[in-house]
């Protein structure tokens, strides 16, 4: 297309010819079209691309938030898990209670005053975490094992 264009411009100079004239102009013309063409496809490409890119910050946002239901449902199941324990260590809370006034004291008092100190610290703690609830449960379930070793 330059190669002709100059041929043109040339044959322009050389001869003044009004048809060689009005092919450059027409030459020009459609250059300018193509190259209009080509900068509305880029701005389209652009566009394109910014709404990627709001997509994709759009799909981070929503990553995010599942992020956070996944970390809050392990939580609530962590938290499901250590209510469980506790279950449990209510029901030996209670048979050690019934072996107390079966008339035992000595021992059995200080195993079921042990037991109510980590209850109470478990629940009566309303800034208390998961992670502290679970040491909680850990130290209770180790001193019970000891505790039910020294019985036998």
């Amino acid at each position: 297309m330059k190669r002709q264009t100059r041929l043109l411009e040339e044959q322009f100079k050389n001869n003044g010819c009004p048809a060689a004239f009005k092919e450059l102009e027409a030459n020009r013309n459609r250059i300018e079209e193509e190259r209009a063409a080509m900068q509305a496809e880029r701005d389209g490409v652009r566009t394109q691309l910014e709404s990627m890119k709001a997509a994709l910050e759009a799909a981070k946002t929503e990553n995010s938030g599942l992020q956070d239901t996944i970390a809050r449902l392990e939580l609530y199941l962590s938290m499901f898990k250590h209510s469980a324990v506790t279950e449990k260590a209510i029901e030996e809370f209670t048979e050690w209670n019934a072996v107390i006034r079966d008339g035992n004291m000595s021992t059995m008092q200080k195993k079921r005053d042990f037991i109510l100190g980590k209850m109470k610290e478990a629940f009566g703690s309303k800034t208390g975490d998961a992670e502290e609830f679970k040491a909680l449960a850990v130290e209770f379930w180790d001193k019970r094992n000891e505790l039910v070793h020294d019985k036998t």
